[in-house]
């Protein structure tokens, strides 16, 4: 394995992205929205739900310029662009059911942080990179980011 490089997220990363979180997360998105597994990067893309504009604290890990990694900080007052979610456009190729289920699972599950505190919204790497350090690399970068920026603790639940 080669050099783990740490880096912002970048646009042209959504569609690799969305292929680590749907495999990293599989069990969680196929209970909120049933599909063939190939689909479900597509559905992710396609709903809004995986983040594809860059803001701080969004990378992803990198090994032999494949991205393999990602991870997601979250923080009282953040500045991030605004969501886009074709809800409309989503619902009609894929149901109204898969895609308010899967908006309502998230929101469900989605923690607000407390001023002060660092929260990792989520973290994933590719399956087949599992077990190289990655995760722990991304994880450091998260600790590092919150000392950096004076939070008082990094939080993850």
């Amino acid at each position: 394995m080669g050099e783990i490089n740490i880096r912002n997220f970048r646009p042209s990363d959504l569609e690799r992205v969305a292929e680590i979180m749907a495999l990293a997360f599989e069990g969680k998105f196929q209970s909120l929205a049933p599909m063939p597994r190939e689909e479900m990067p597509r559905f992710l893309t396609e709903t809004g739900a995986v983040y594809s504009s860059p803001f701080p604290g969004y990378v992803v890990a990198e090994v032999g310029g494949e991205v393999v990694g990602v991870l997601a900080l979250k923080w009282a007052g953040q500045k991030r662009p605004p969501g886009e979610y074709p809800i409309r456009r989503a619902a009609s190729k894929y149901g109204w059911r898969k895609v308010l289920k899967l908006f309502l699972g998230l929101w469900l599950l989605e923690y607000k942080p407390k001023p002060g505190e660092c929260y990792i919204e989520h973290i994933a790497v590719m399956p087949g990179f599992q077990g190289m350090g990655i995760g722990t690399r991304l994880l450091e970068f998260g600790e590092e980011f919150a000392r950096n920026n004076k939070f008082e603790r990094p939080h993850s639940t």
